[in-house]
């Protein structure tokens, strides 16, 4: 497996010199879902009113015969300003939204907290969003290890792995939040520091238990985007598989559906 340059790495070219705040979105929000917010959100703000008082208009987002376009429009206007007033009222509304807001209005307060945050600390503000979101400063990762033999996992091997993996990724300052096994696949969701180098880690976790016998395949595969079925891991291989150059390793970095967005209180 290539060295890859880990996200954390990235964000340090972004910011250069100058001091920066990281915020991860800790939910887990479809990534076309927030693609379609950040476009949106880029297109209102070219149209607002920066003199008019969108407070006035938030009893709309509780009207259930307003269309969920427009509602979605207001959370984008709301959440384009560096006002207290205008981010309480969108927390205010996400403890009474319909499931459907519930992305669109906590992508919009995650916007609105980093603006405030921006004005009040004179600090860059760094938005990492991903589909399987995070826990503090950590992100999210689904990781599928393949079985060398092409079966099931044995009873000792699981044990193995499970082990394995939850002792290396605490040491890291990470969280083991679930290990599934199904045909030859052992699927990890787990928690890591933004600033760590996540395929190193794995990759070397996975040479550990191979000390044990040489039953994981060297390359395994890892996103934030999504947790895969079983099926759609196959999908992905067959893929692969076809292709010249076999890898089945998902380098979070180089993954488009991951959005890194920046506000800088003073921009140049």
């Amino acid at each position: 497996m290539e060295d890859q340059n880990n996200l954390y790495d990235k964000l340090k070219k972004m910011i250069g010199d100058k001091s920066a705040n990281i915020n991860i979105l800790q939910e887990q929000i479809d990534v076309k879902l927030q693609m379609k917010y950040f476009q949106r959100a880029k297109d209102i703000k070219k149209t607002l009113d920066k003199e008019y008082d969108y407070l006035s208009e938030v009893n709309k987002l509780y009207d259930p015969e307003v269309p969920t376009e427009e509602k979605q429009d207001l959370i984008c206007a709301l959440a384009s300003f560096d006002k207290v007033d205008y981010y309480r009222a969108l927390e205010k509304y996400k403890a009474h939204a319909e499931e459907e807001m519930q992305p669109w209005v906590t992508l919009g307060l995650q916007e609105s907290r980093m603006l405030i945050e921006s004005e009040l600390l004179d600090e860059k503000q760094l938005f990492v969003s991903t589909g399987l979101g995070g826990k503090g400063t950590n992100l999210r990762y689904f990781v599928v290890l393949i079985n060398n033999d092409d079966e099931h996992y044995t009873d000792v091997q699981k044990e193995l792995i499970g082990k394995e993996f939850e002792y290396t990724i605490k040491k890291n300052g990470g969280e083991l939040e679930e290990v599934h096994f199904e045909e030859k696949f052992a699927m990890l969701t787990c928690l890591l520091p933004i600033e760590k180098p996540v395929q190193e880690i794995l990759s070397n976790t996975t040479k550990e238990c191979n000390s044990f016998g040489k039953f994981i395949h060297e390359h395994f595969l890892i996103t934030n985007v999504k947790k895969m079925t079983t099926d759609e891991i196959k999908e992905f291989l067959e893929s692969q598989a076809k292709s010249d150059e076999f890898t089945i390793d998902l380098d979070q970095n180089d993954n488009p559906d991951n959005e890194i967005d920046n506000i800088d209180p003073k921009p140049e």
